[in-house]
């Protein structure tokens, strides 16, 4: 069985018992969870939310959270104690919906819909900061976890990679460029028990984009990337 395998099946209880707990969700986040609503987050999350919110600047009006799960937990964490135009997406009517009762039953209002990554995003809107959580467990790693099962979800695609963990971020990165400036950062985490440092830095580097920083926190195990879009907006501009 690979180490991976064997770290999972050790921590996954108390995992389960973590995640869900409401009042670990207000403490981390800031954001109280309805009576009746099923929230989860993961360390990616977790580190996912201090790191967007050490980014945000208060030069930036517009902020996107794709994939915001059952809470759009960043977002929400981020939007309440900030002025800010707050999107959110994520290609589940239920996950979208949840979200939606989330922010209400904070006061705090977004701008949440269905999309799949950017297929429904308006085009040519501009954000200062668009961040994500993607699936990153490759899918073999996956379906041996059977993840689907364990974490109580409405589908593999929640944490579905791909054969090795990056099928989504590409295309997250690819189609990112047309909704950026040249002055936004784009961010994003991952596992690196199930992808590599260097495998996400060839990613980055293949997508055309800038590293500017790494960013880590003592006790999570997550790694959150900065980076930057010029260069892949070059590239994508040369091609029309």
């Amino acid at each position: 069985m690979l180490l991976k395998n064997i770290v999972y099946n050790f921590t996954h209880p108390l995992l389960r018992y973590i995640r869900n707990h409401r009042l670990i969700i207000r403490k981390i986040f800031g954001v109280r969870i309805p009576t009746g609503t099923s929230v989860q987050f993961d360390p990616t999350t977790v580190l996912l939310s201090r790191a967007v919110r050490e980014i945000c600047t208060p030069e930036d009006s517009r902020v996107l959270e794709v994939g915001v799960g059952q809470g759009a937990l960043v977002l929400l964490s981020l939007a309440k104690d900030r002025n800010l135009q707050c999107d959110g997406i994520d290609c589940s009517s239920t996950r979208v919906a949840s979200s939606l009762r989330v922010a209400e039953h904070n006061q705090i209002t977004i701008n949440c819909w269905v999309s799949d990554l950017f297929s429904q995003v308006p085009w040519p809107t501009q954000y200062d900061l668009i961040f994500f959580n993607p699936p990153y467990v490759p899918t073999e790693v996956g379906e041996g976890l059977r993840l689907t099962e364990r974490l109580q979800i409405d589908g593999d695609q929640v944490w579905d990679g791909g054969k090795d963990g990056t099928k989504v971020l590409r295309e997250f990165l690819k189609q990112a460029t047309k909704y950026t400036s040249d002055r936004s950062r784009i961010v994003f985490g991952v596992q690196e028990i199930f992808v590599p440092d260097h495998v996400v830095i060839n990613v980055i580097t293949d997508c055309g984009y800038d590293l500017v920083s790494r960013i880590t926190k003592p006790f999570i195990p997550s790694m959150v990337y900065v980076v930057s879009p010029a260069a892949a907006k070059m590239d994508s501009q040369s091609s029309f």
